[in-house]
């Protein structure tokens, strides 16, 4: 038997999931063993301030969150950080007048909910236009993922437009039940049906983006798993 999936997510779940991972496990999701108490992030490190609505420089030692989605199309008028841009995508308040992918949007909403400050978004904090910095943050991408709070991975979308199922999007799900007596009795959904055929499962980077993730809170059109 298993319980009523909502079209929309239940925050309060996501927090008590958090808060249990903190109490419960200690070190051993704060510090798993593919991550060195070495390991940084690379220099000119940036994240959206979801408080600020703005990129900025990291803080050093500041918990992040992290965003693991497929990036599909990219629409003309996409933003995306670039070095004519990144000065203005630095002022307060910046990124509520540009255009921004709902995927993008839903998550940072959802930071700020979790109590959370910065996110990083590589479209957002790597200058897309800029083969240095590239060169400087690619290559540090499992430090990124390893390093970050929690990693928030939109595995329902084929595209960054699309935003996260239970969220802004309700979720598909559909689940046989069985009254018995009194009680109503419900299938659970496997996970393998949920997970396999996405566009994001089919991708290299966001495979690499799961795996390295210390704690993940992963959203797919039916339903949303929390690993740690």
């Amino acid at each position: 038997s298993g319980r009523m999936i909502d079209a929309f997510a239940k925050l309060e779940l996501f927090k008590r999931w958090r808060r249990l991972c903190s109490e419960h496990h200690g070190h051993t999701c704060a510090l798993p063993p593919w991550v060195n108490s070495n390991d940084k992030v690379p220099p000119s490190f940036r994240v959206i301030d979801v408080h600020a609505n703005c990129v900025v420089d990291a803080p050093i030692h500041a918990p992040y969150f992290a965003l693991s989605y497929v990036w599909g199309r990219l629409a003309e008028n996409d933003l995306c950080a670039t070095m004519e841009n990144i000065n203005t995508i630095k002022k307060k308040s910046s990124l509520i007048q540009n255009v921004l992918p709902q995927t993008i949007l839903d998550v940072m909403k959802l930071v700020l909910e979790l109590g959370g400050q910065y996110l990083w978004v590589d479209r957002l904090c790597i200058l897309q236009d800029d083969d240095d910095d590239k060169a400087q943050q690619i290559p540090c991408m499992d430090s990124i993922y390893s390093l970050a709070e929690l990693t928030i991975i939109a595995a329902s979308g084929s595209d960054a437009h699309d935003g996260v199922a239970g969220l802004s999007v309700p979720r598909s799900s559909e689940q046989d039940t069985c009254r018995i007596g009194d009680s109503l009795a419900l299938t659970t959904i496997p996970t393998e049906n949920t997970f396999s055929n996405f566009t994001y499962s089919q991708r290299g980077w966001t495979f690499q983006e799961r795996l390295l993730a210390r704690r993940s809170l992963m959203f797919t059109k039916d339903q949303t798993y929390w690993s740690c």
